[in-house]
């Protein structure tokens, strides 16, 4: 089991290690099916309910936020398939956990809703806008709109 307990909370226990899955071909017949452990040397720390999303446009995996069993998180962090990197951009969300996040294809933007941040539900409808490398040494900036569309 890969699970471990976070800071001594048995009802926050994460997942530690990233585990991959790559599914191969039928046809492929020198490769199995299957989930692979990822021994990496750098990770986001562990945690659940984070927002997580695939953004096409800098081929990489986009982590926010989630609960370490002490607090909500508020850091960002991008995999690229081989490693992590953790983000610092310059306008972050505020901390929460259990957020969603897609990327929308049509303005190619990371849109995020909503999430928890240990005292109250959040509304918030969030856009994470990409200047420059949008792997690393990213520049974003992030826009606030209420339930109805207005901006914050």
């Amino acid at each position: 089991m890969f699970s471990r307990t976070v800071r001594g909370s048995c009802a926050a226990a994460a997942l530690a290690l990233l585990i991959a899955f790559s599914p191969q071909s039928s046809s492929a017949s020198n490769h199995q099916e299957g989930w692979k452990q990822l021994n990496l040397s750098s990770h986001p720390s562990a945690r659940v309910n984070p927002a997580m999303t695939y953004d096409p446009a800098g081929k990489s995996i986009v982590l926010f936020g989630g609960y370490d069993g002490v607090s909500h998180l508020s850091d960002t962090w991008i995999f690229n398939g081989k490693s992590w990197a953790q983000l610092n951009p310059p306008v972050s969300p505020s901390a929460r956990s259990a957020s969603a996040m897609g990327y929308d294809v049509a303005t190619k933007k990371i849109v995020m809703f909503g999430g928890f941040s240990g005292s109250q539900y959040m509304g918030d409808t969030i856009h994470k806008t990409y200047t420059g490398d949008s792997a690393y040494g990213i520049h974003g900036s992030v826009e606030r709109t209420c339930g109805d569309g207005r901006r914050l």
